[in-house]
């Protein structure tokens, strides 16, 4: 057995396409049969949620604070990462 790779649950490149193939499976069969606008809206919301869940997961990770770009960076010390020179 490969140790060195990642469980099957874990890739997005498998999931991604067992998630389609499930989801063909039923609107084929009959099972689930959604209109058009149903679909777009429930993706619409989804992607909201995301982009509401990104923002404030990257924000509270962010380890620098936020600027408007417009002044130049402070250069530190010994140049810039600790450089020395001489």
């Amino acid at each position: 057995m490969n140790s060195n790779g990642k469980p099957w649950y874990l890739s997005k490149g498998f999931l991604g396409p067992l998630a389609t193939a499930i989801l063909f499976a039923l609107r084929s069969l009959g099972i689930v049969d959604l209109d058009t606008d149903t679909v777009l809206g429930v993706l619409y919301q989804v992607a909201e949620f995301a982009g509401i869940v990104a923002g404030m997961v990257g924000r509270a990770l962010a380890k620098d604070r936020l600027t408007l770009g417009l002044e130049p960076a402070p250069v530190e010390a010994g140049g810039p990462k600790g450089e020395t020179h001489g």
